[in-house]
């Protein structure tokens, strides 16, 4: 465990809100930069908003997870 000081500072991201298709569309540019097809690659990011939207995230899925997607196809 990692013991941190008073020293230690965290800094606040703003979020934004940002259309569910254009999320989509910058999910599938991503992963399509990946060795994935064009297709598994849009049904990927159709389902990772999909459940943002239901907010499942909490189960696995999510956006939050694009990264671990394309690390395990590169």
């Amino acid at each position: 465990m990692t013991a941190y000081n008073s020293d230690y500072k965290t800094t606040q991201t703003p979020l934004r809100n940002v259309p569910a298709s254009q999320l989509a569309d910058f999910i599938r540019l991503v992963l399509g930069a990946t060795d994935l097809a064009p297709g598994d690659a849009g049904i990927i990011a159709d389902a990772l908003v999909h459940s943002e939207l239901c907010n499942l995230q909490g189960q696995g899925q999510g956006v939050r997870r694009v990264r671990a997607y394309v690390d395990r196809v590169q």
